[in-house]
């Protein structure tokens, strides 16, 4: 029986070896199933379905198998295989052509890492994606794995208690404590959701590391609202931020501020300048937050009026002039009026 190739770790932690095949009928090249595995799965008879089963047996001349590509790590193999599943007509379940009983891609909902974006970034993401670097680890890499492992139990232990306080607000229907549970699910779900996938070898340590990252730069953004109602809540969060940064030090990142600036000098800044108005909303939100630039609320009022004026809306629009409400003196409100008017005179007559 043909073998593809074992499974291995690649230099950045990632187990691969992972393939997506297809069964086509051997008289027609018609493909009727498509899988995902690794060794000789792509052979295999056992442990098929009873469609595929009767499909085979309905073959006069067989089947054959193809790989379609080889060596990916098991969500690039699990995503493929869903693509190809929609491709080919999609699965028997939902009235398709194919044998395979379900759409594909059945990996944990744990892969969709912290650090995609809910809007559209311009490309940022992958720019700074692209230009970070981590420490190399010559000798392996127990020590990230070891405090892993450390964080996933530790983090256990506070979703127990995160969900016993939720109860407790809901009884006491206490509106600000469930307010501030509540805020607490994104940054804690990113943090539980891909440490099993990096002690599984399913993502990169890069991947994990900006998960990290991601999470404890939530969490510092919305500390001040989320532990003004109760002090348990303030204690959680804060070992939460302290178990996060404590393994993300040991990943050593050497050019985060670096890889954000090349990031936005790369795709927001040009965009932005050039009078896109999604571009305008992600620069003034990286002014606010001082993301890939340095914290500046004159900036970031002139990019989102900008962006205002020119019809644009939404929820990180509304977020940002929240902030700058409660943030800027009349001053500097003033002085952001007269640099929108100077550098941007052809606006006069939207603003």
């Amino acid at each position: 029986m043909p073998t593809g190739k074992k499974l291995y770790i690649d230099k950045e932690g990632v187990e691969r070896g992972y393939y997506v095949y297809v069964h086509k009928d051997r008289a027609t090249g018609e493909v009727f199933y498509i899988g995902k595995g690794h060794g000789k799965r792509a052979w295999e008879t056992d442990r098929r379905n009873t469609l595929w089963k009767e499909k085979v047996s309905s073959l006069t001349n067989g089947w054959i198998v193809e790989i379609v590509e080889q060596g990916l790590s098991e969500i690039e193999a699990f995503d493929l295989e869903a693509e190809l599943v929609e491709h080919y007509g999609g699965p028997a379940a939902d009235g398709g052509a194919l044998t395979n009983w379900i759409p594909g891609g059945e990996h944990p909902v744990s892969i969709q890492l912290g650090y995609e974006f809910e809007f559209n970034d311009g490309g940022w993401t992958e720019a700074y994606y692209d230009a970070r670097k981590f420490k190399e680890f010559p000798h392996g890499e127990k020590e990230i794995r070891t405090l892993a492992v450390s964080l996933k139990k530790e983090l256990d232990g506070i979703i127990v208690s995160l969900q016993h306080l939720e109860n407790e607000a809901k009884e006491k229907e206490d509106k600000g404590l469930i307010d501030s549970v509540t805020e607490l699910d994104s940054p804690i779900n990113n943090l539980r959701d891909v440490l099993p996938d990096f002690l599984a070898h399913r993502v990169s340590r890069r991947d994990f590391a900006i998960t990290l990252e991601e999470a404890y730069d939530e969490l510092e953004w919305m500390i001040e609202d989320i532990t003004k109602d109760d002090k348990r809540i303030r204690h959680i969060v804060k070992e939460i931020l302290t178990l996060t940064m404590k393994t993300a030090d040991a990943i050593a990142s050497v050019n985060r501020e670096e890889a954000e600036a090349i990031a936005t000098r790369m795709t927001t800044a040009s965009a932005a300048e050039q009078g896109d108005a999604a571009a305008q909303v992600r620069l003034a939100y990286r002014y606010t937050i001082g993301r890939g630039v340095s914290q500046d609320d004159v900036q970031a009022y002139r990019w989102c009026k900008l962006a205002t004026a020119q019809g644009y809306s939404g929820s990180m629009v509304d977020a940002i002039k929240d902030i700058l409400r409660n943030r800027m003196t009349i001053e500097q409100i003033a002085e952001a009026e007269r640099l929108i008017l100077k550098l941007h005179p052809k606006m006069r007559r939207r603003l």
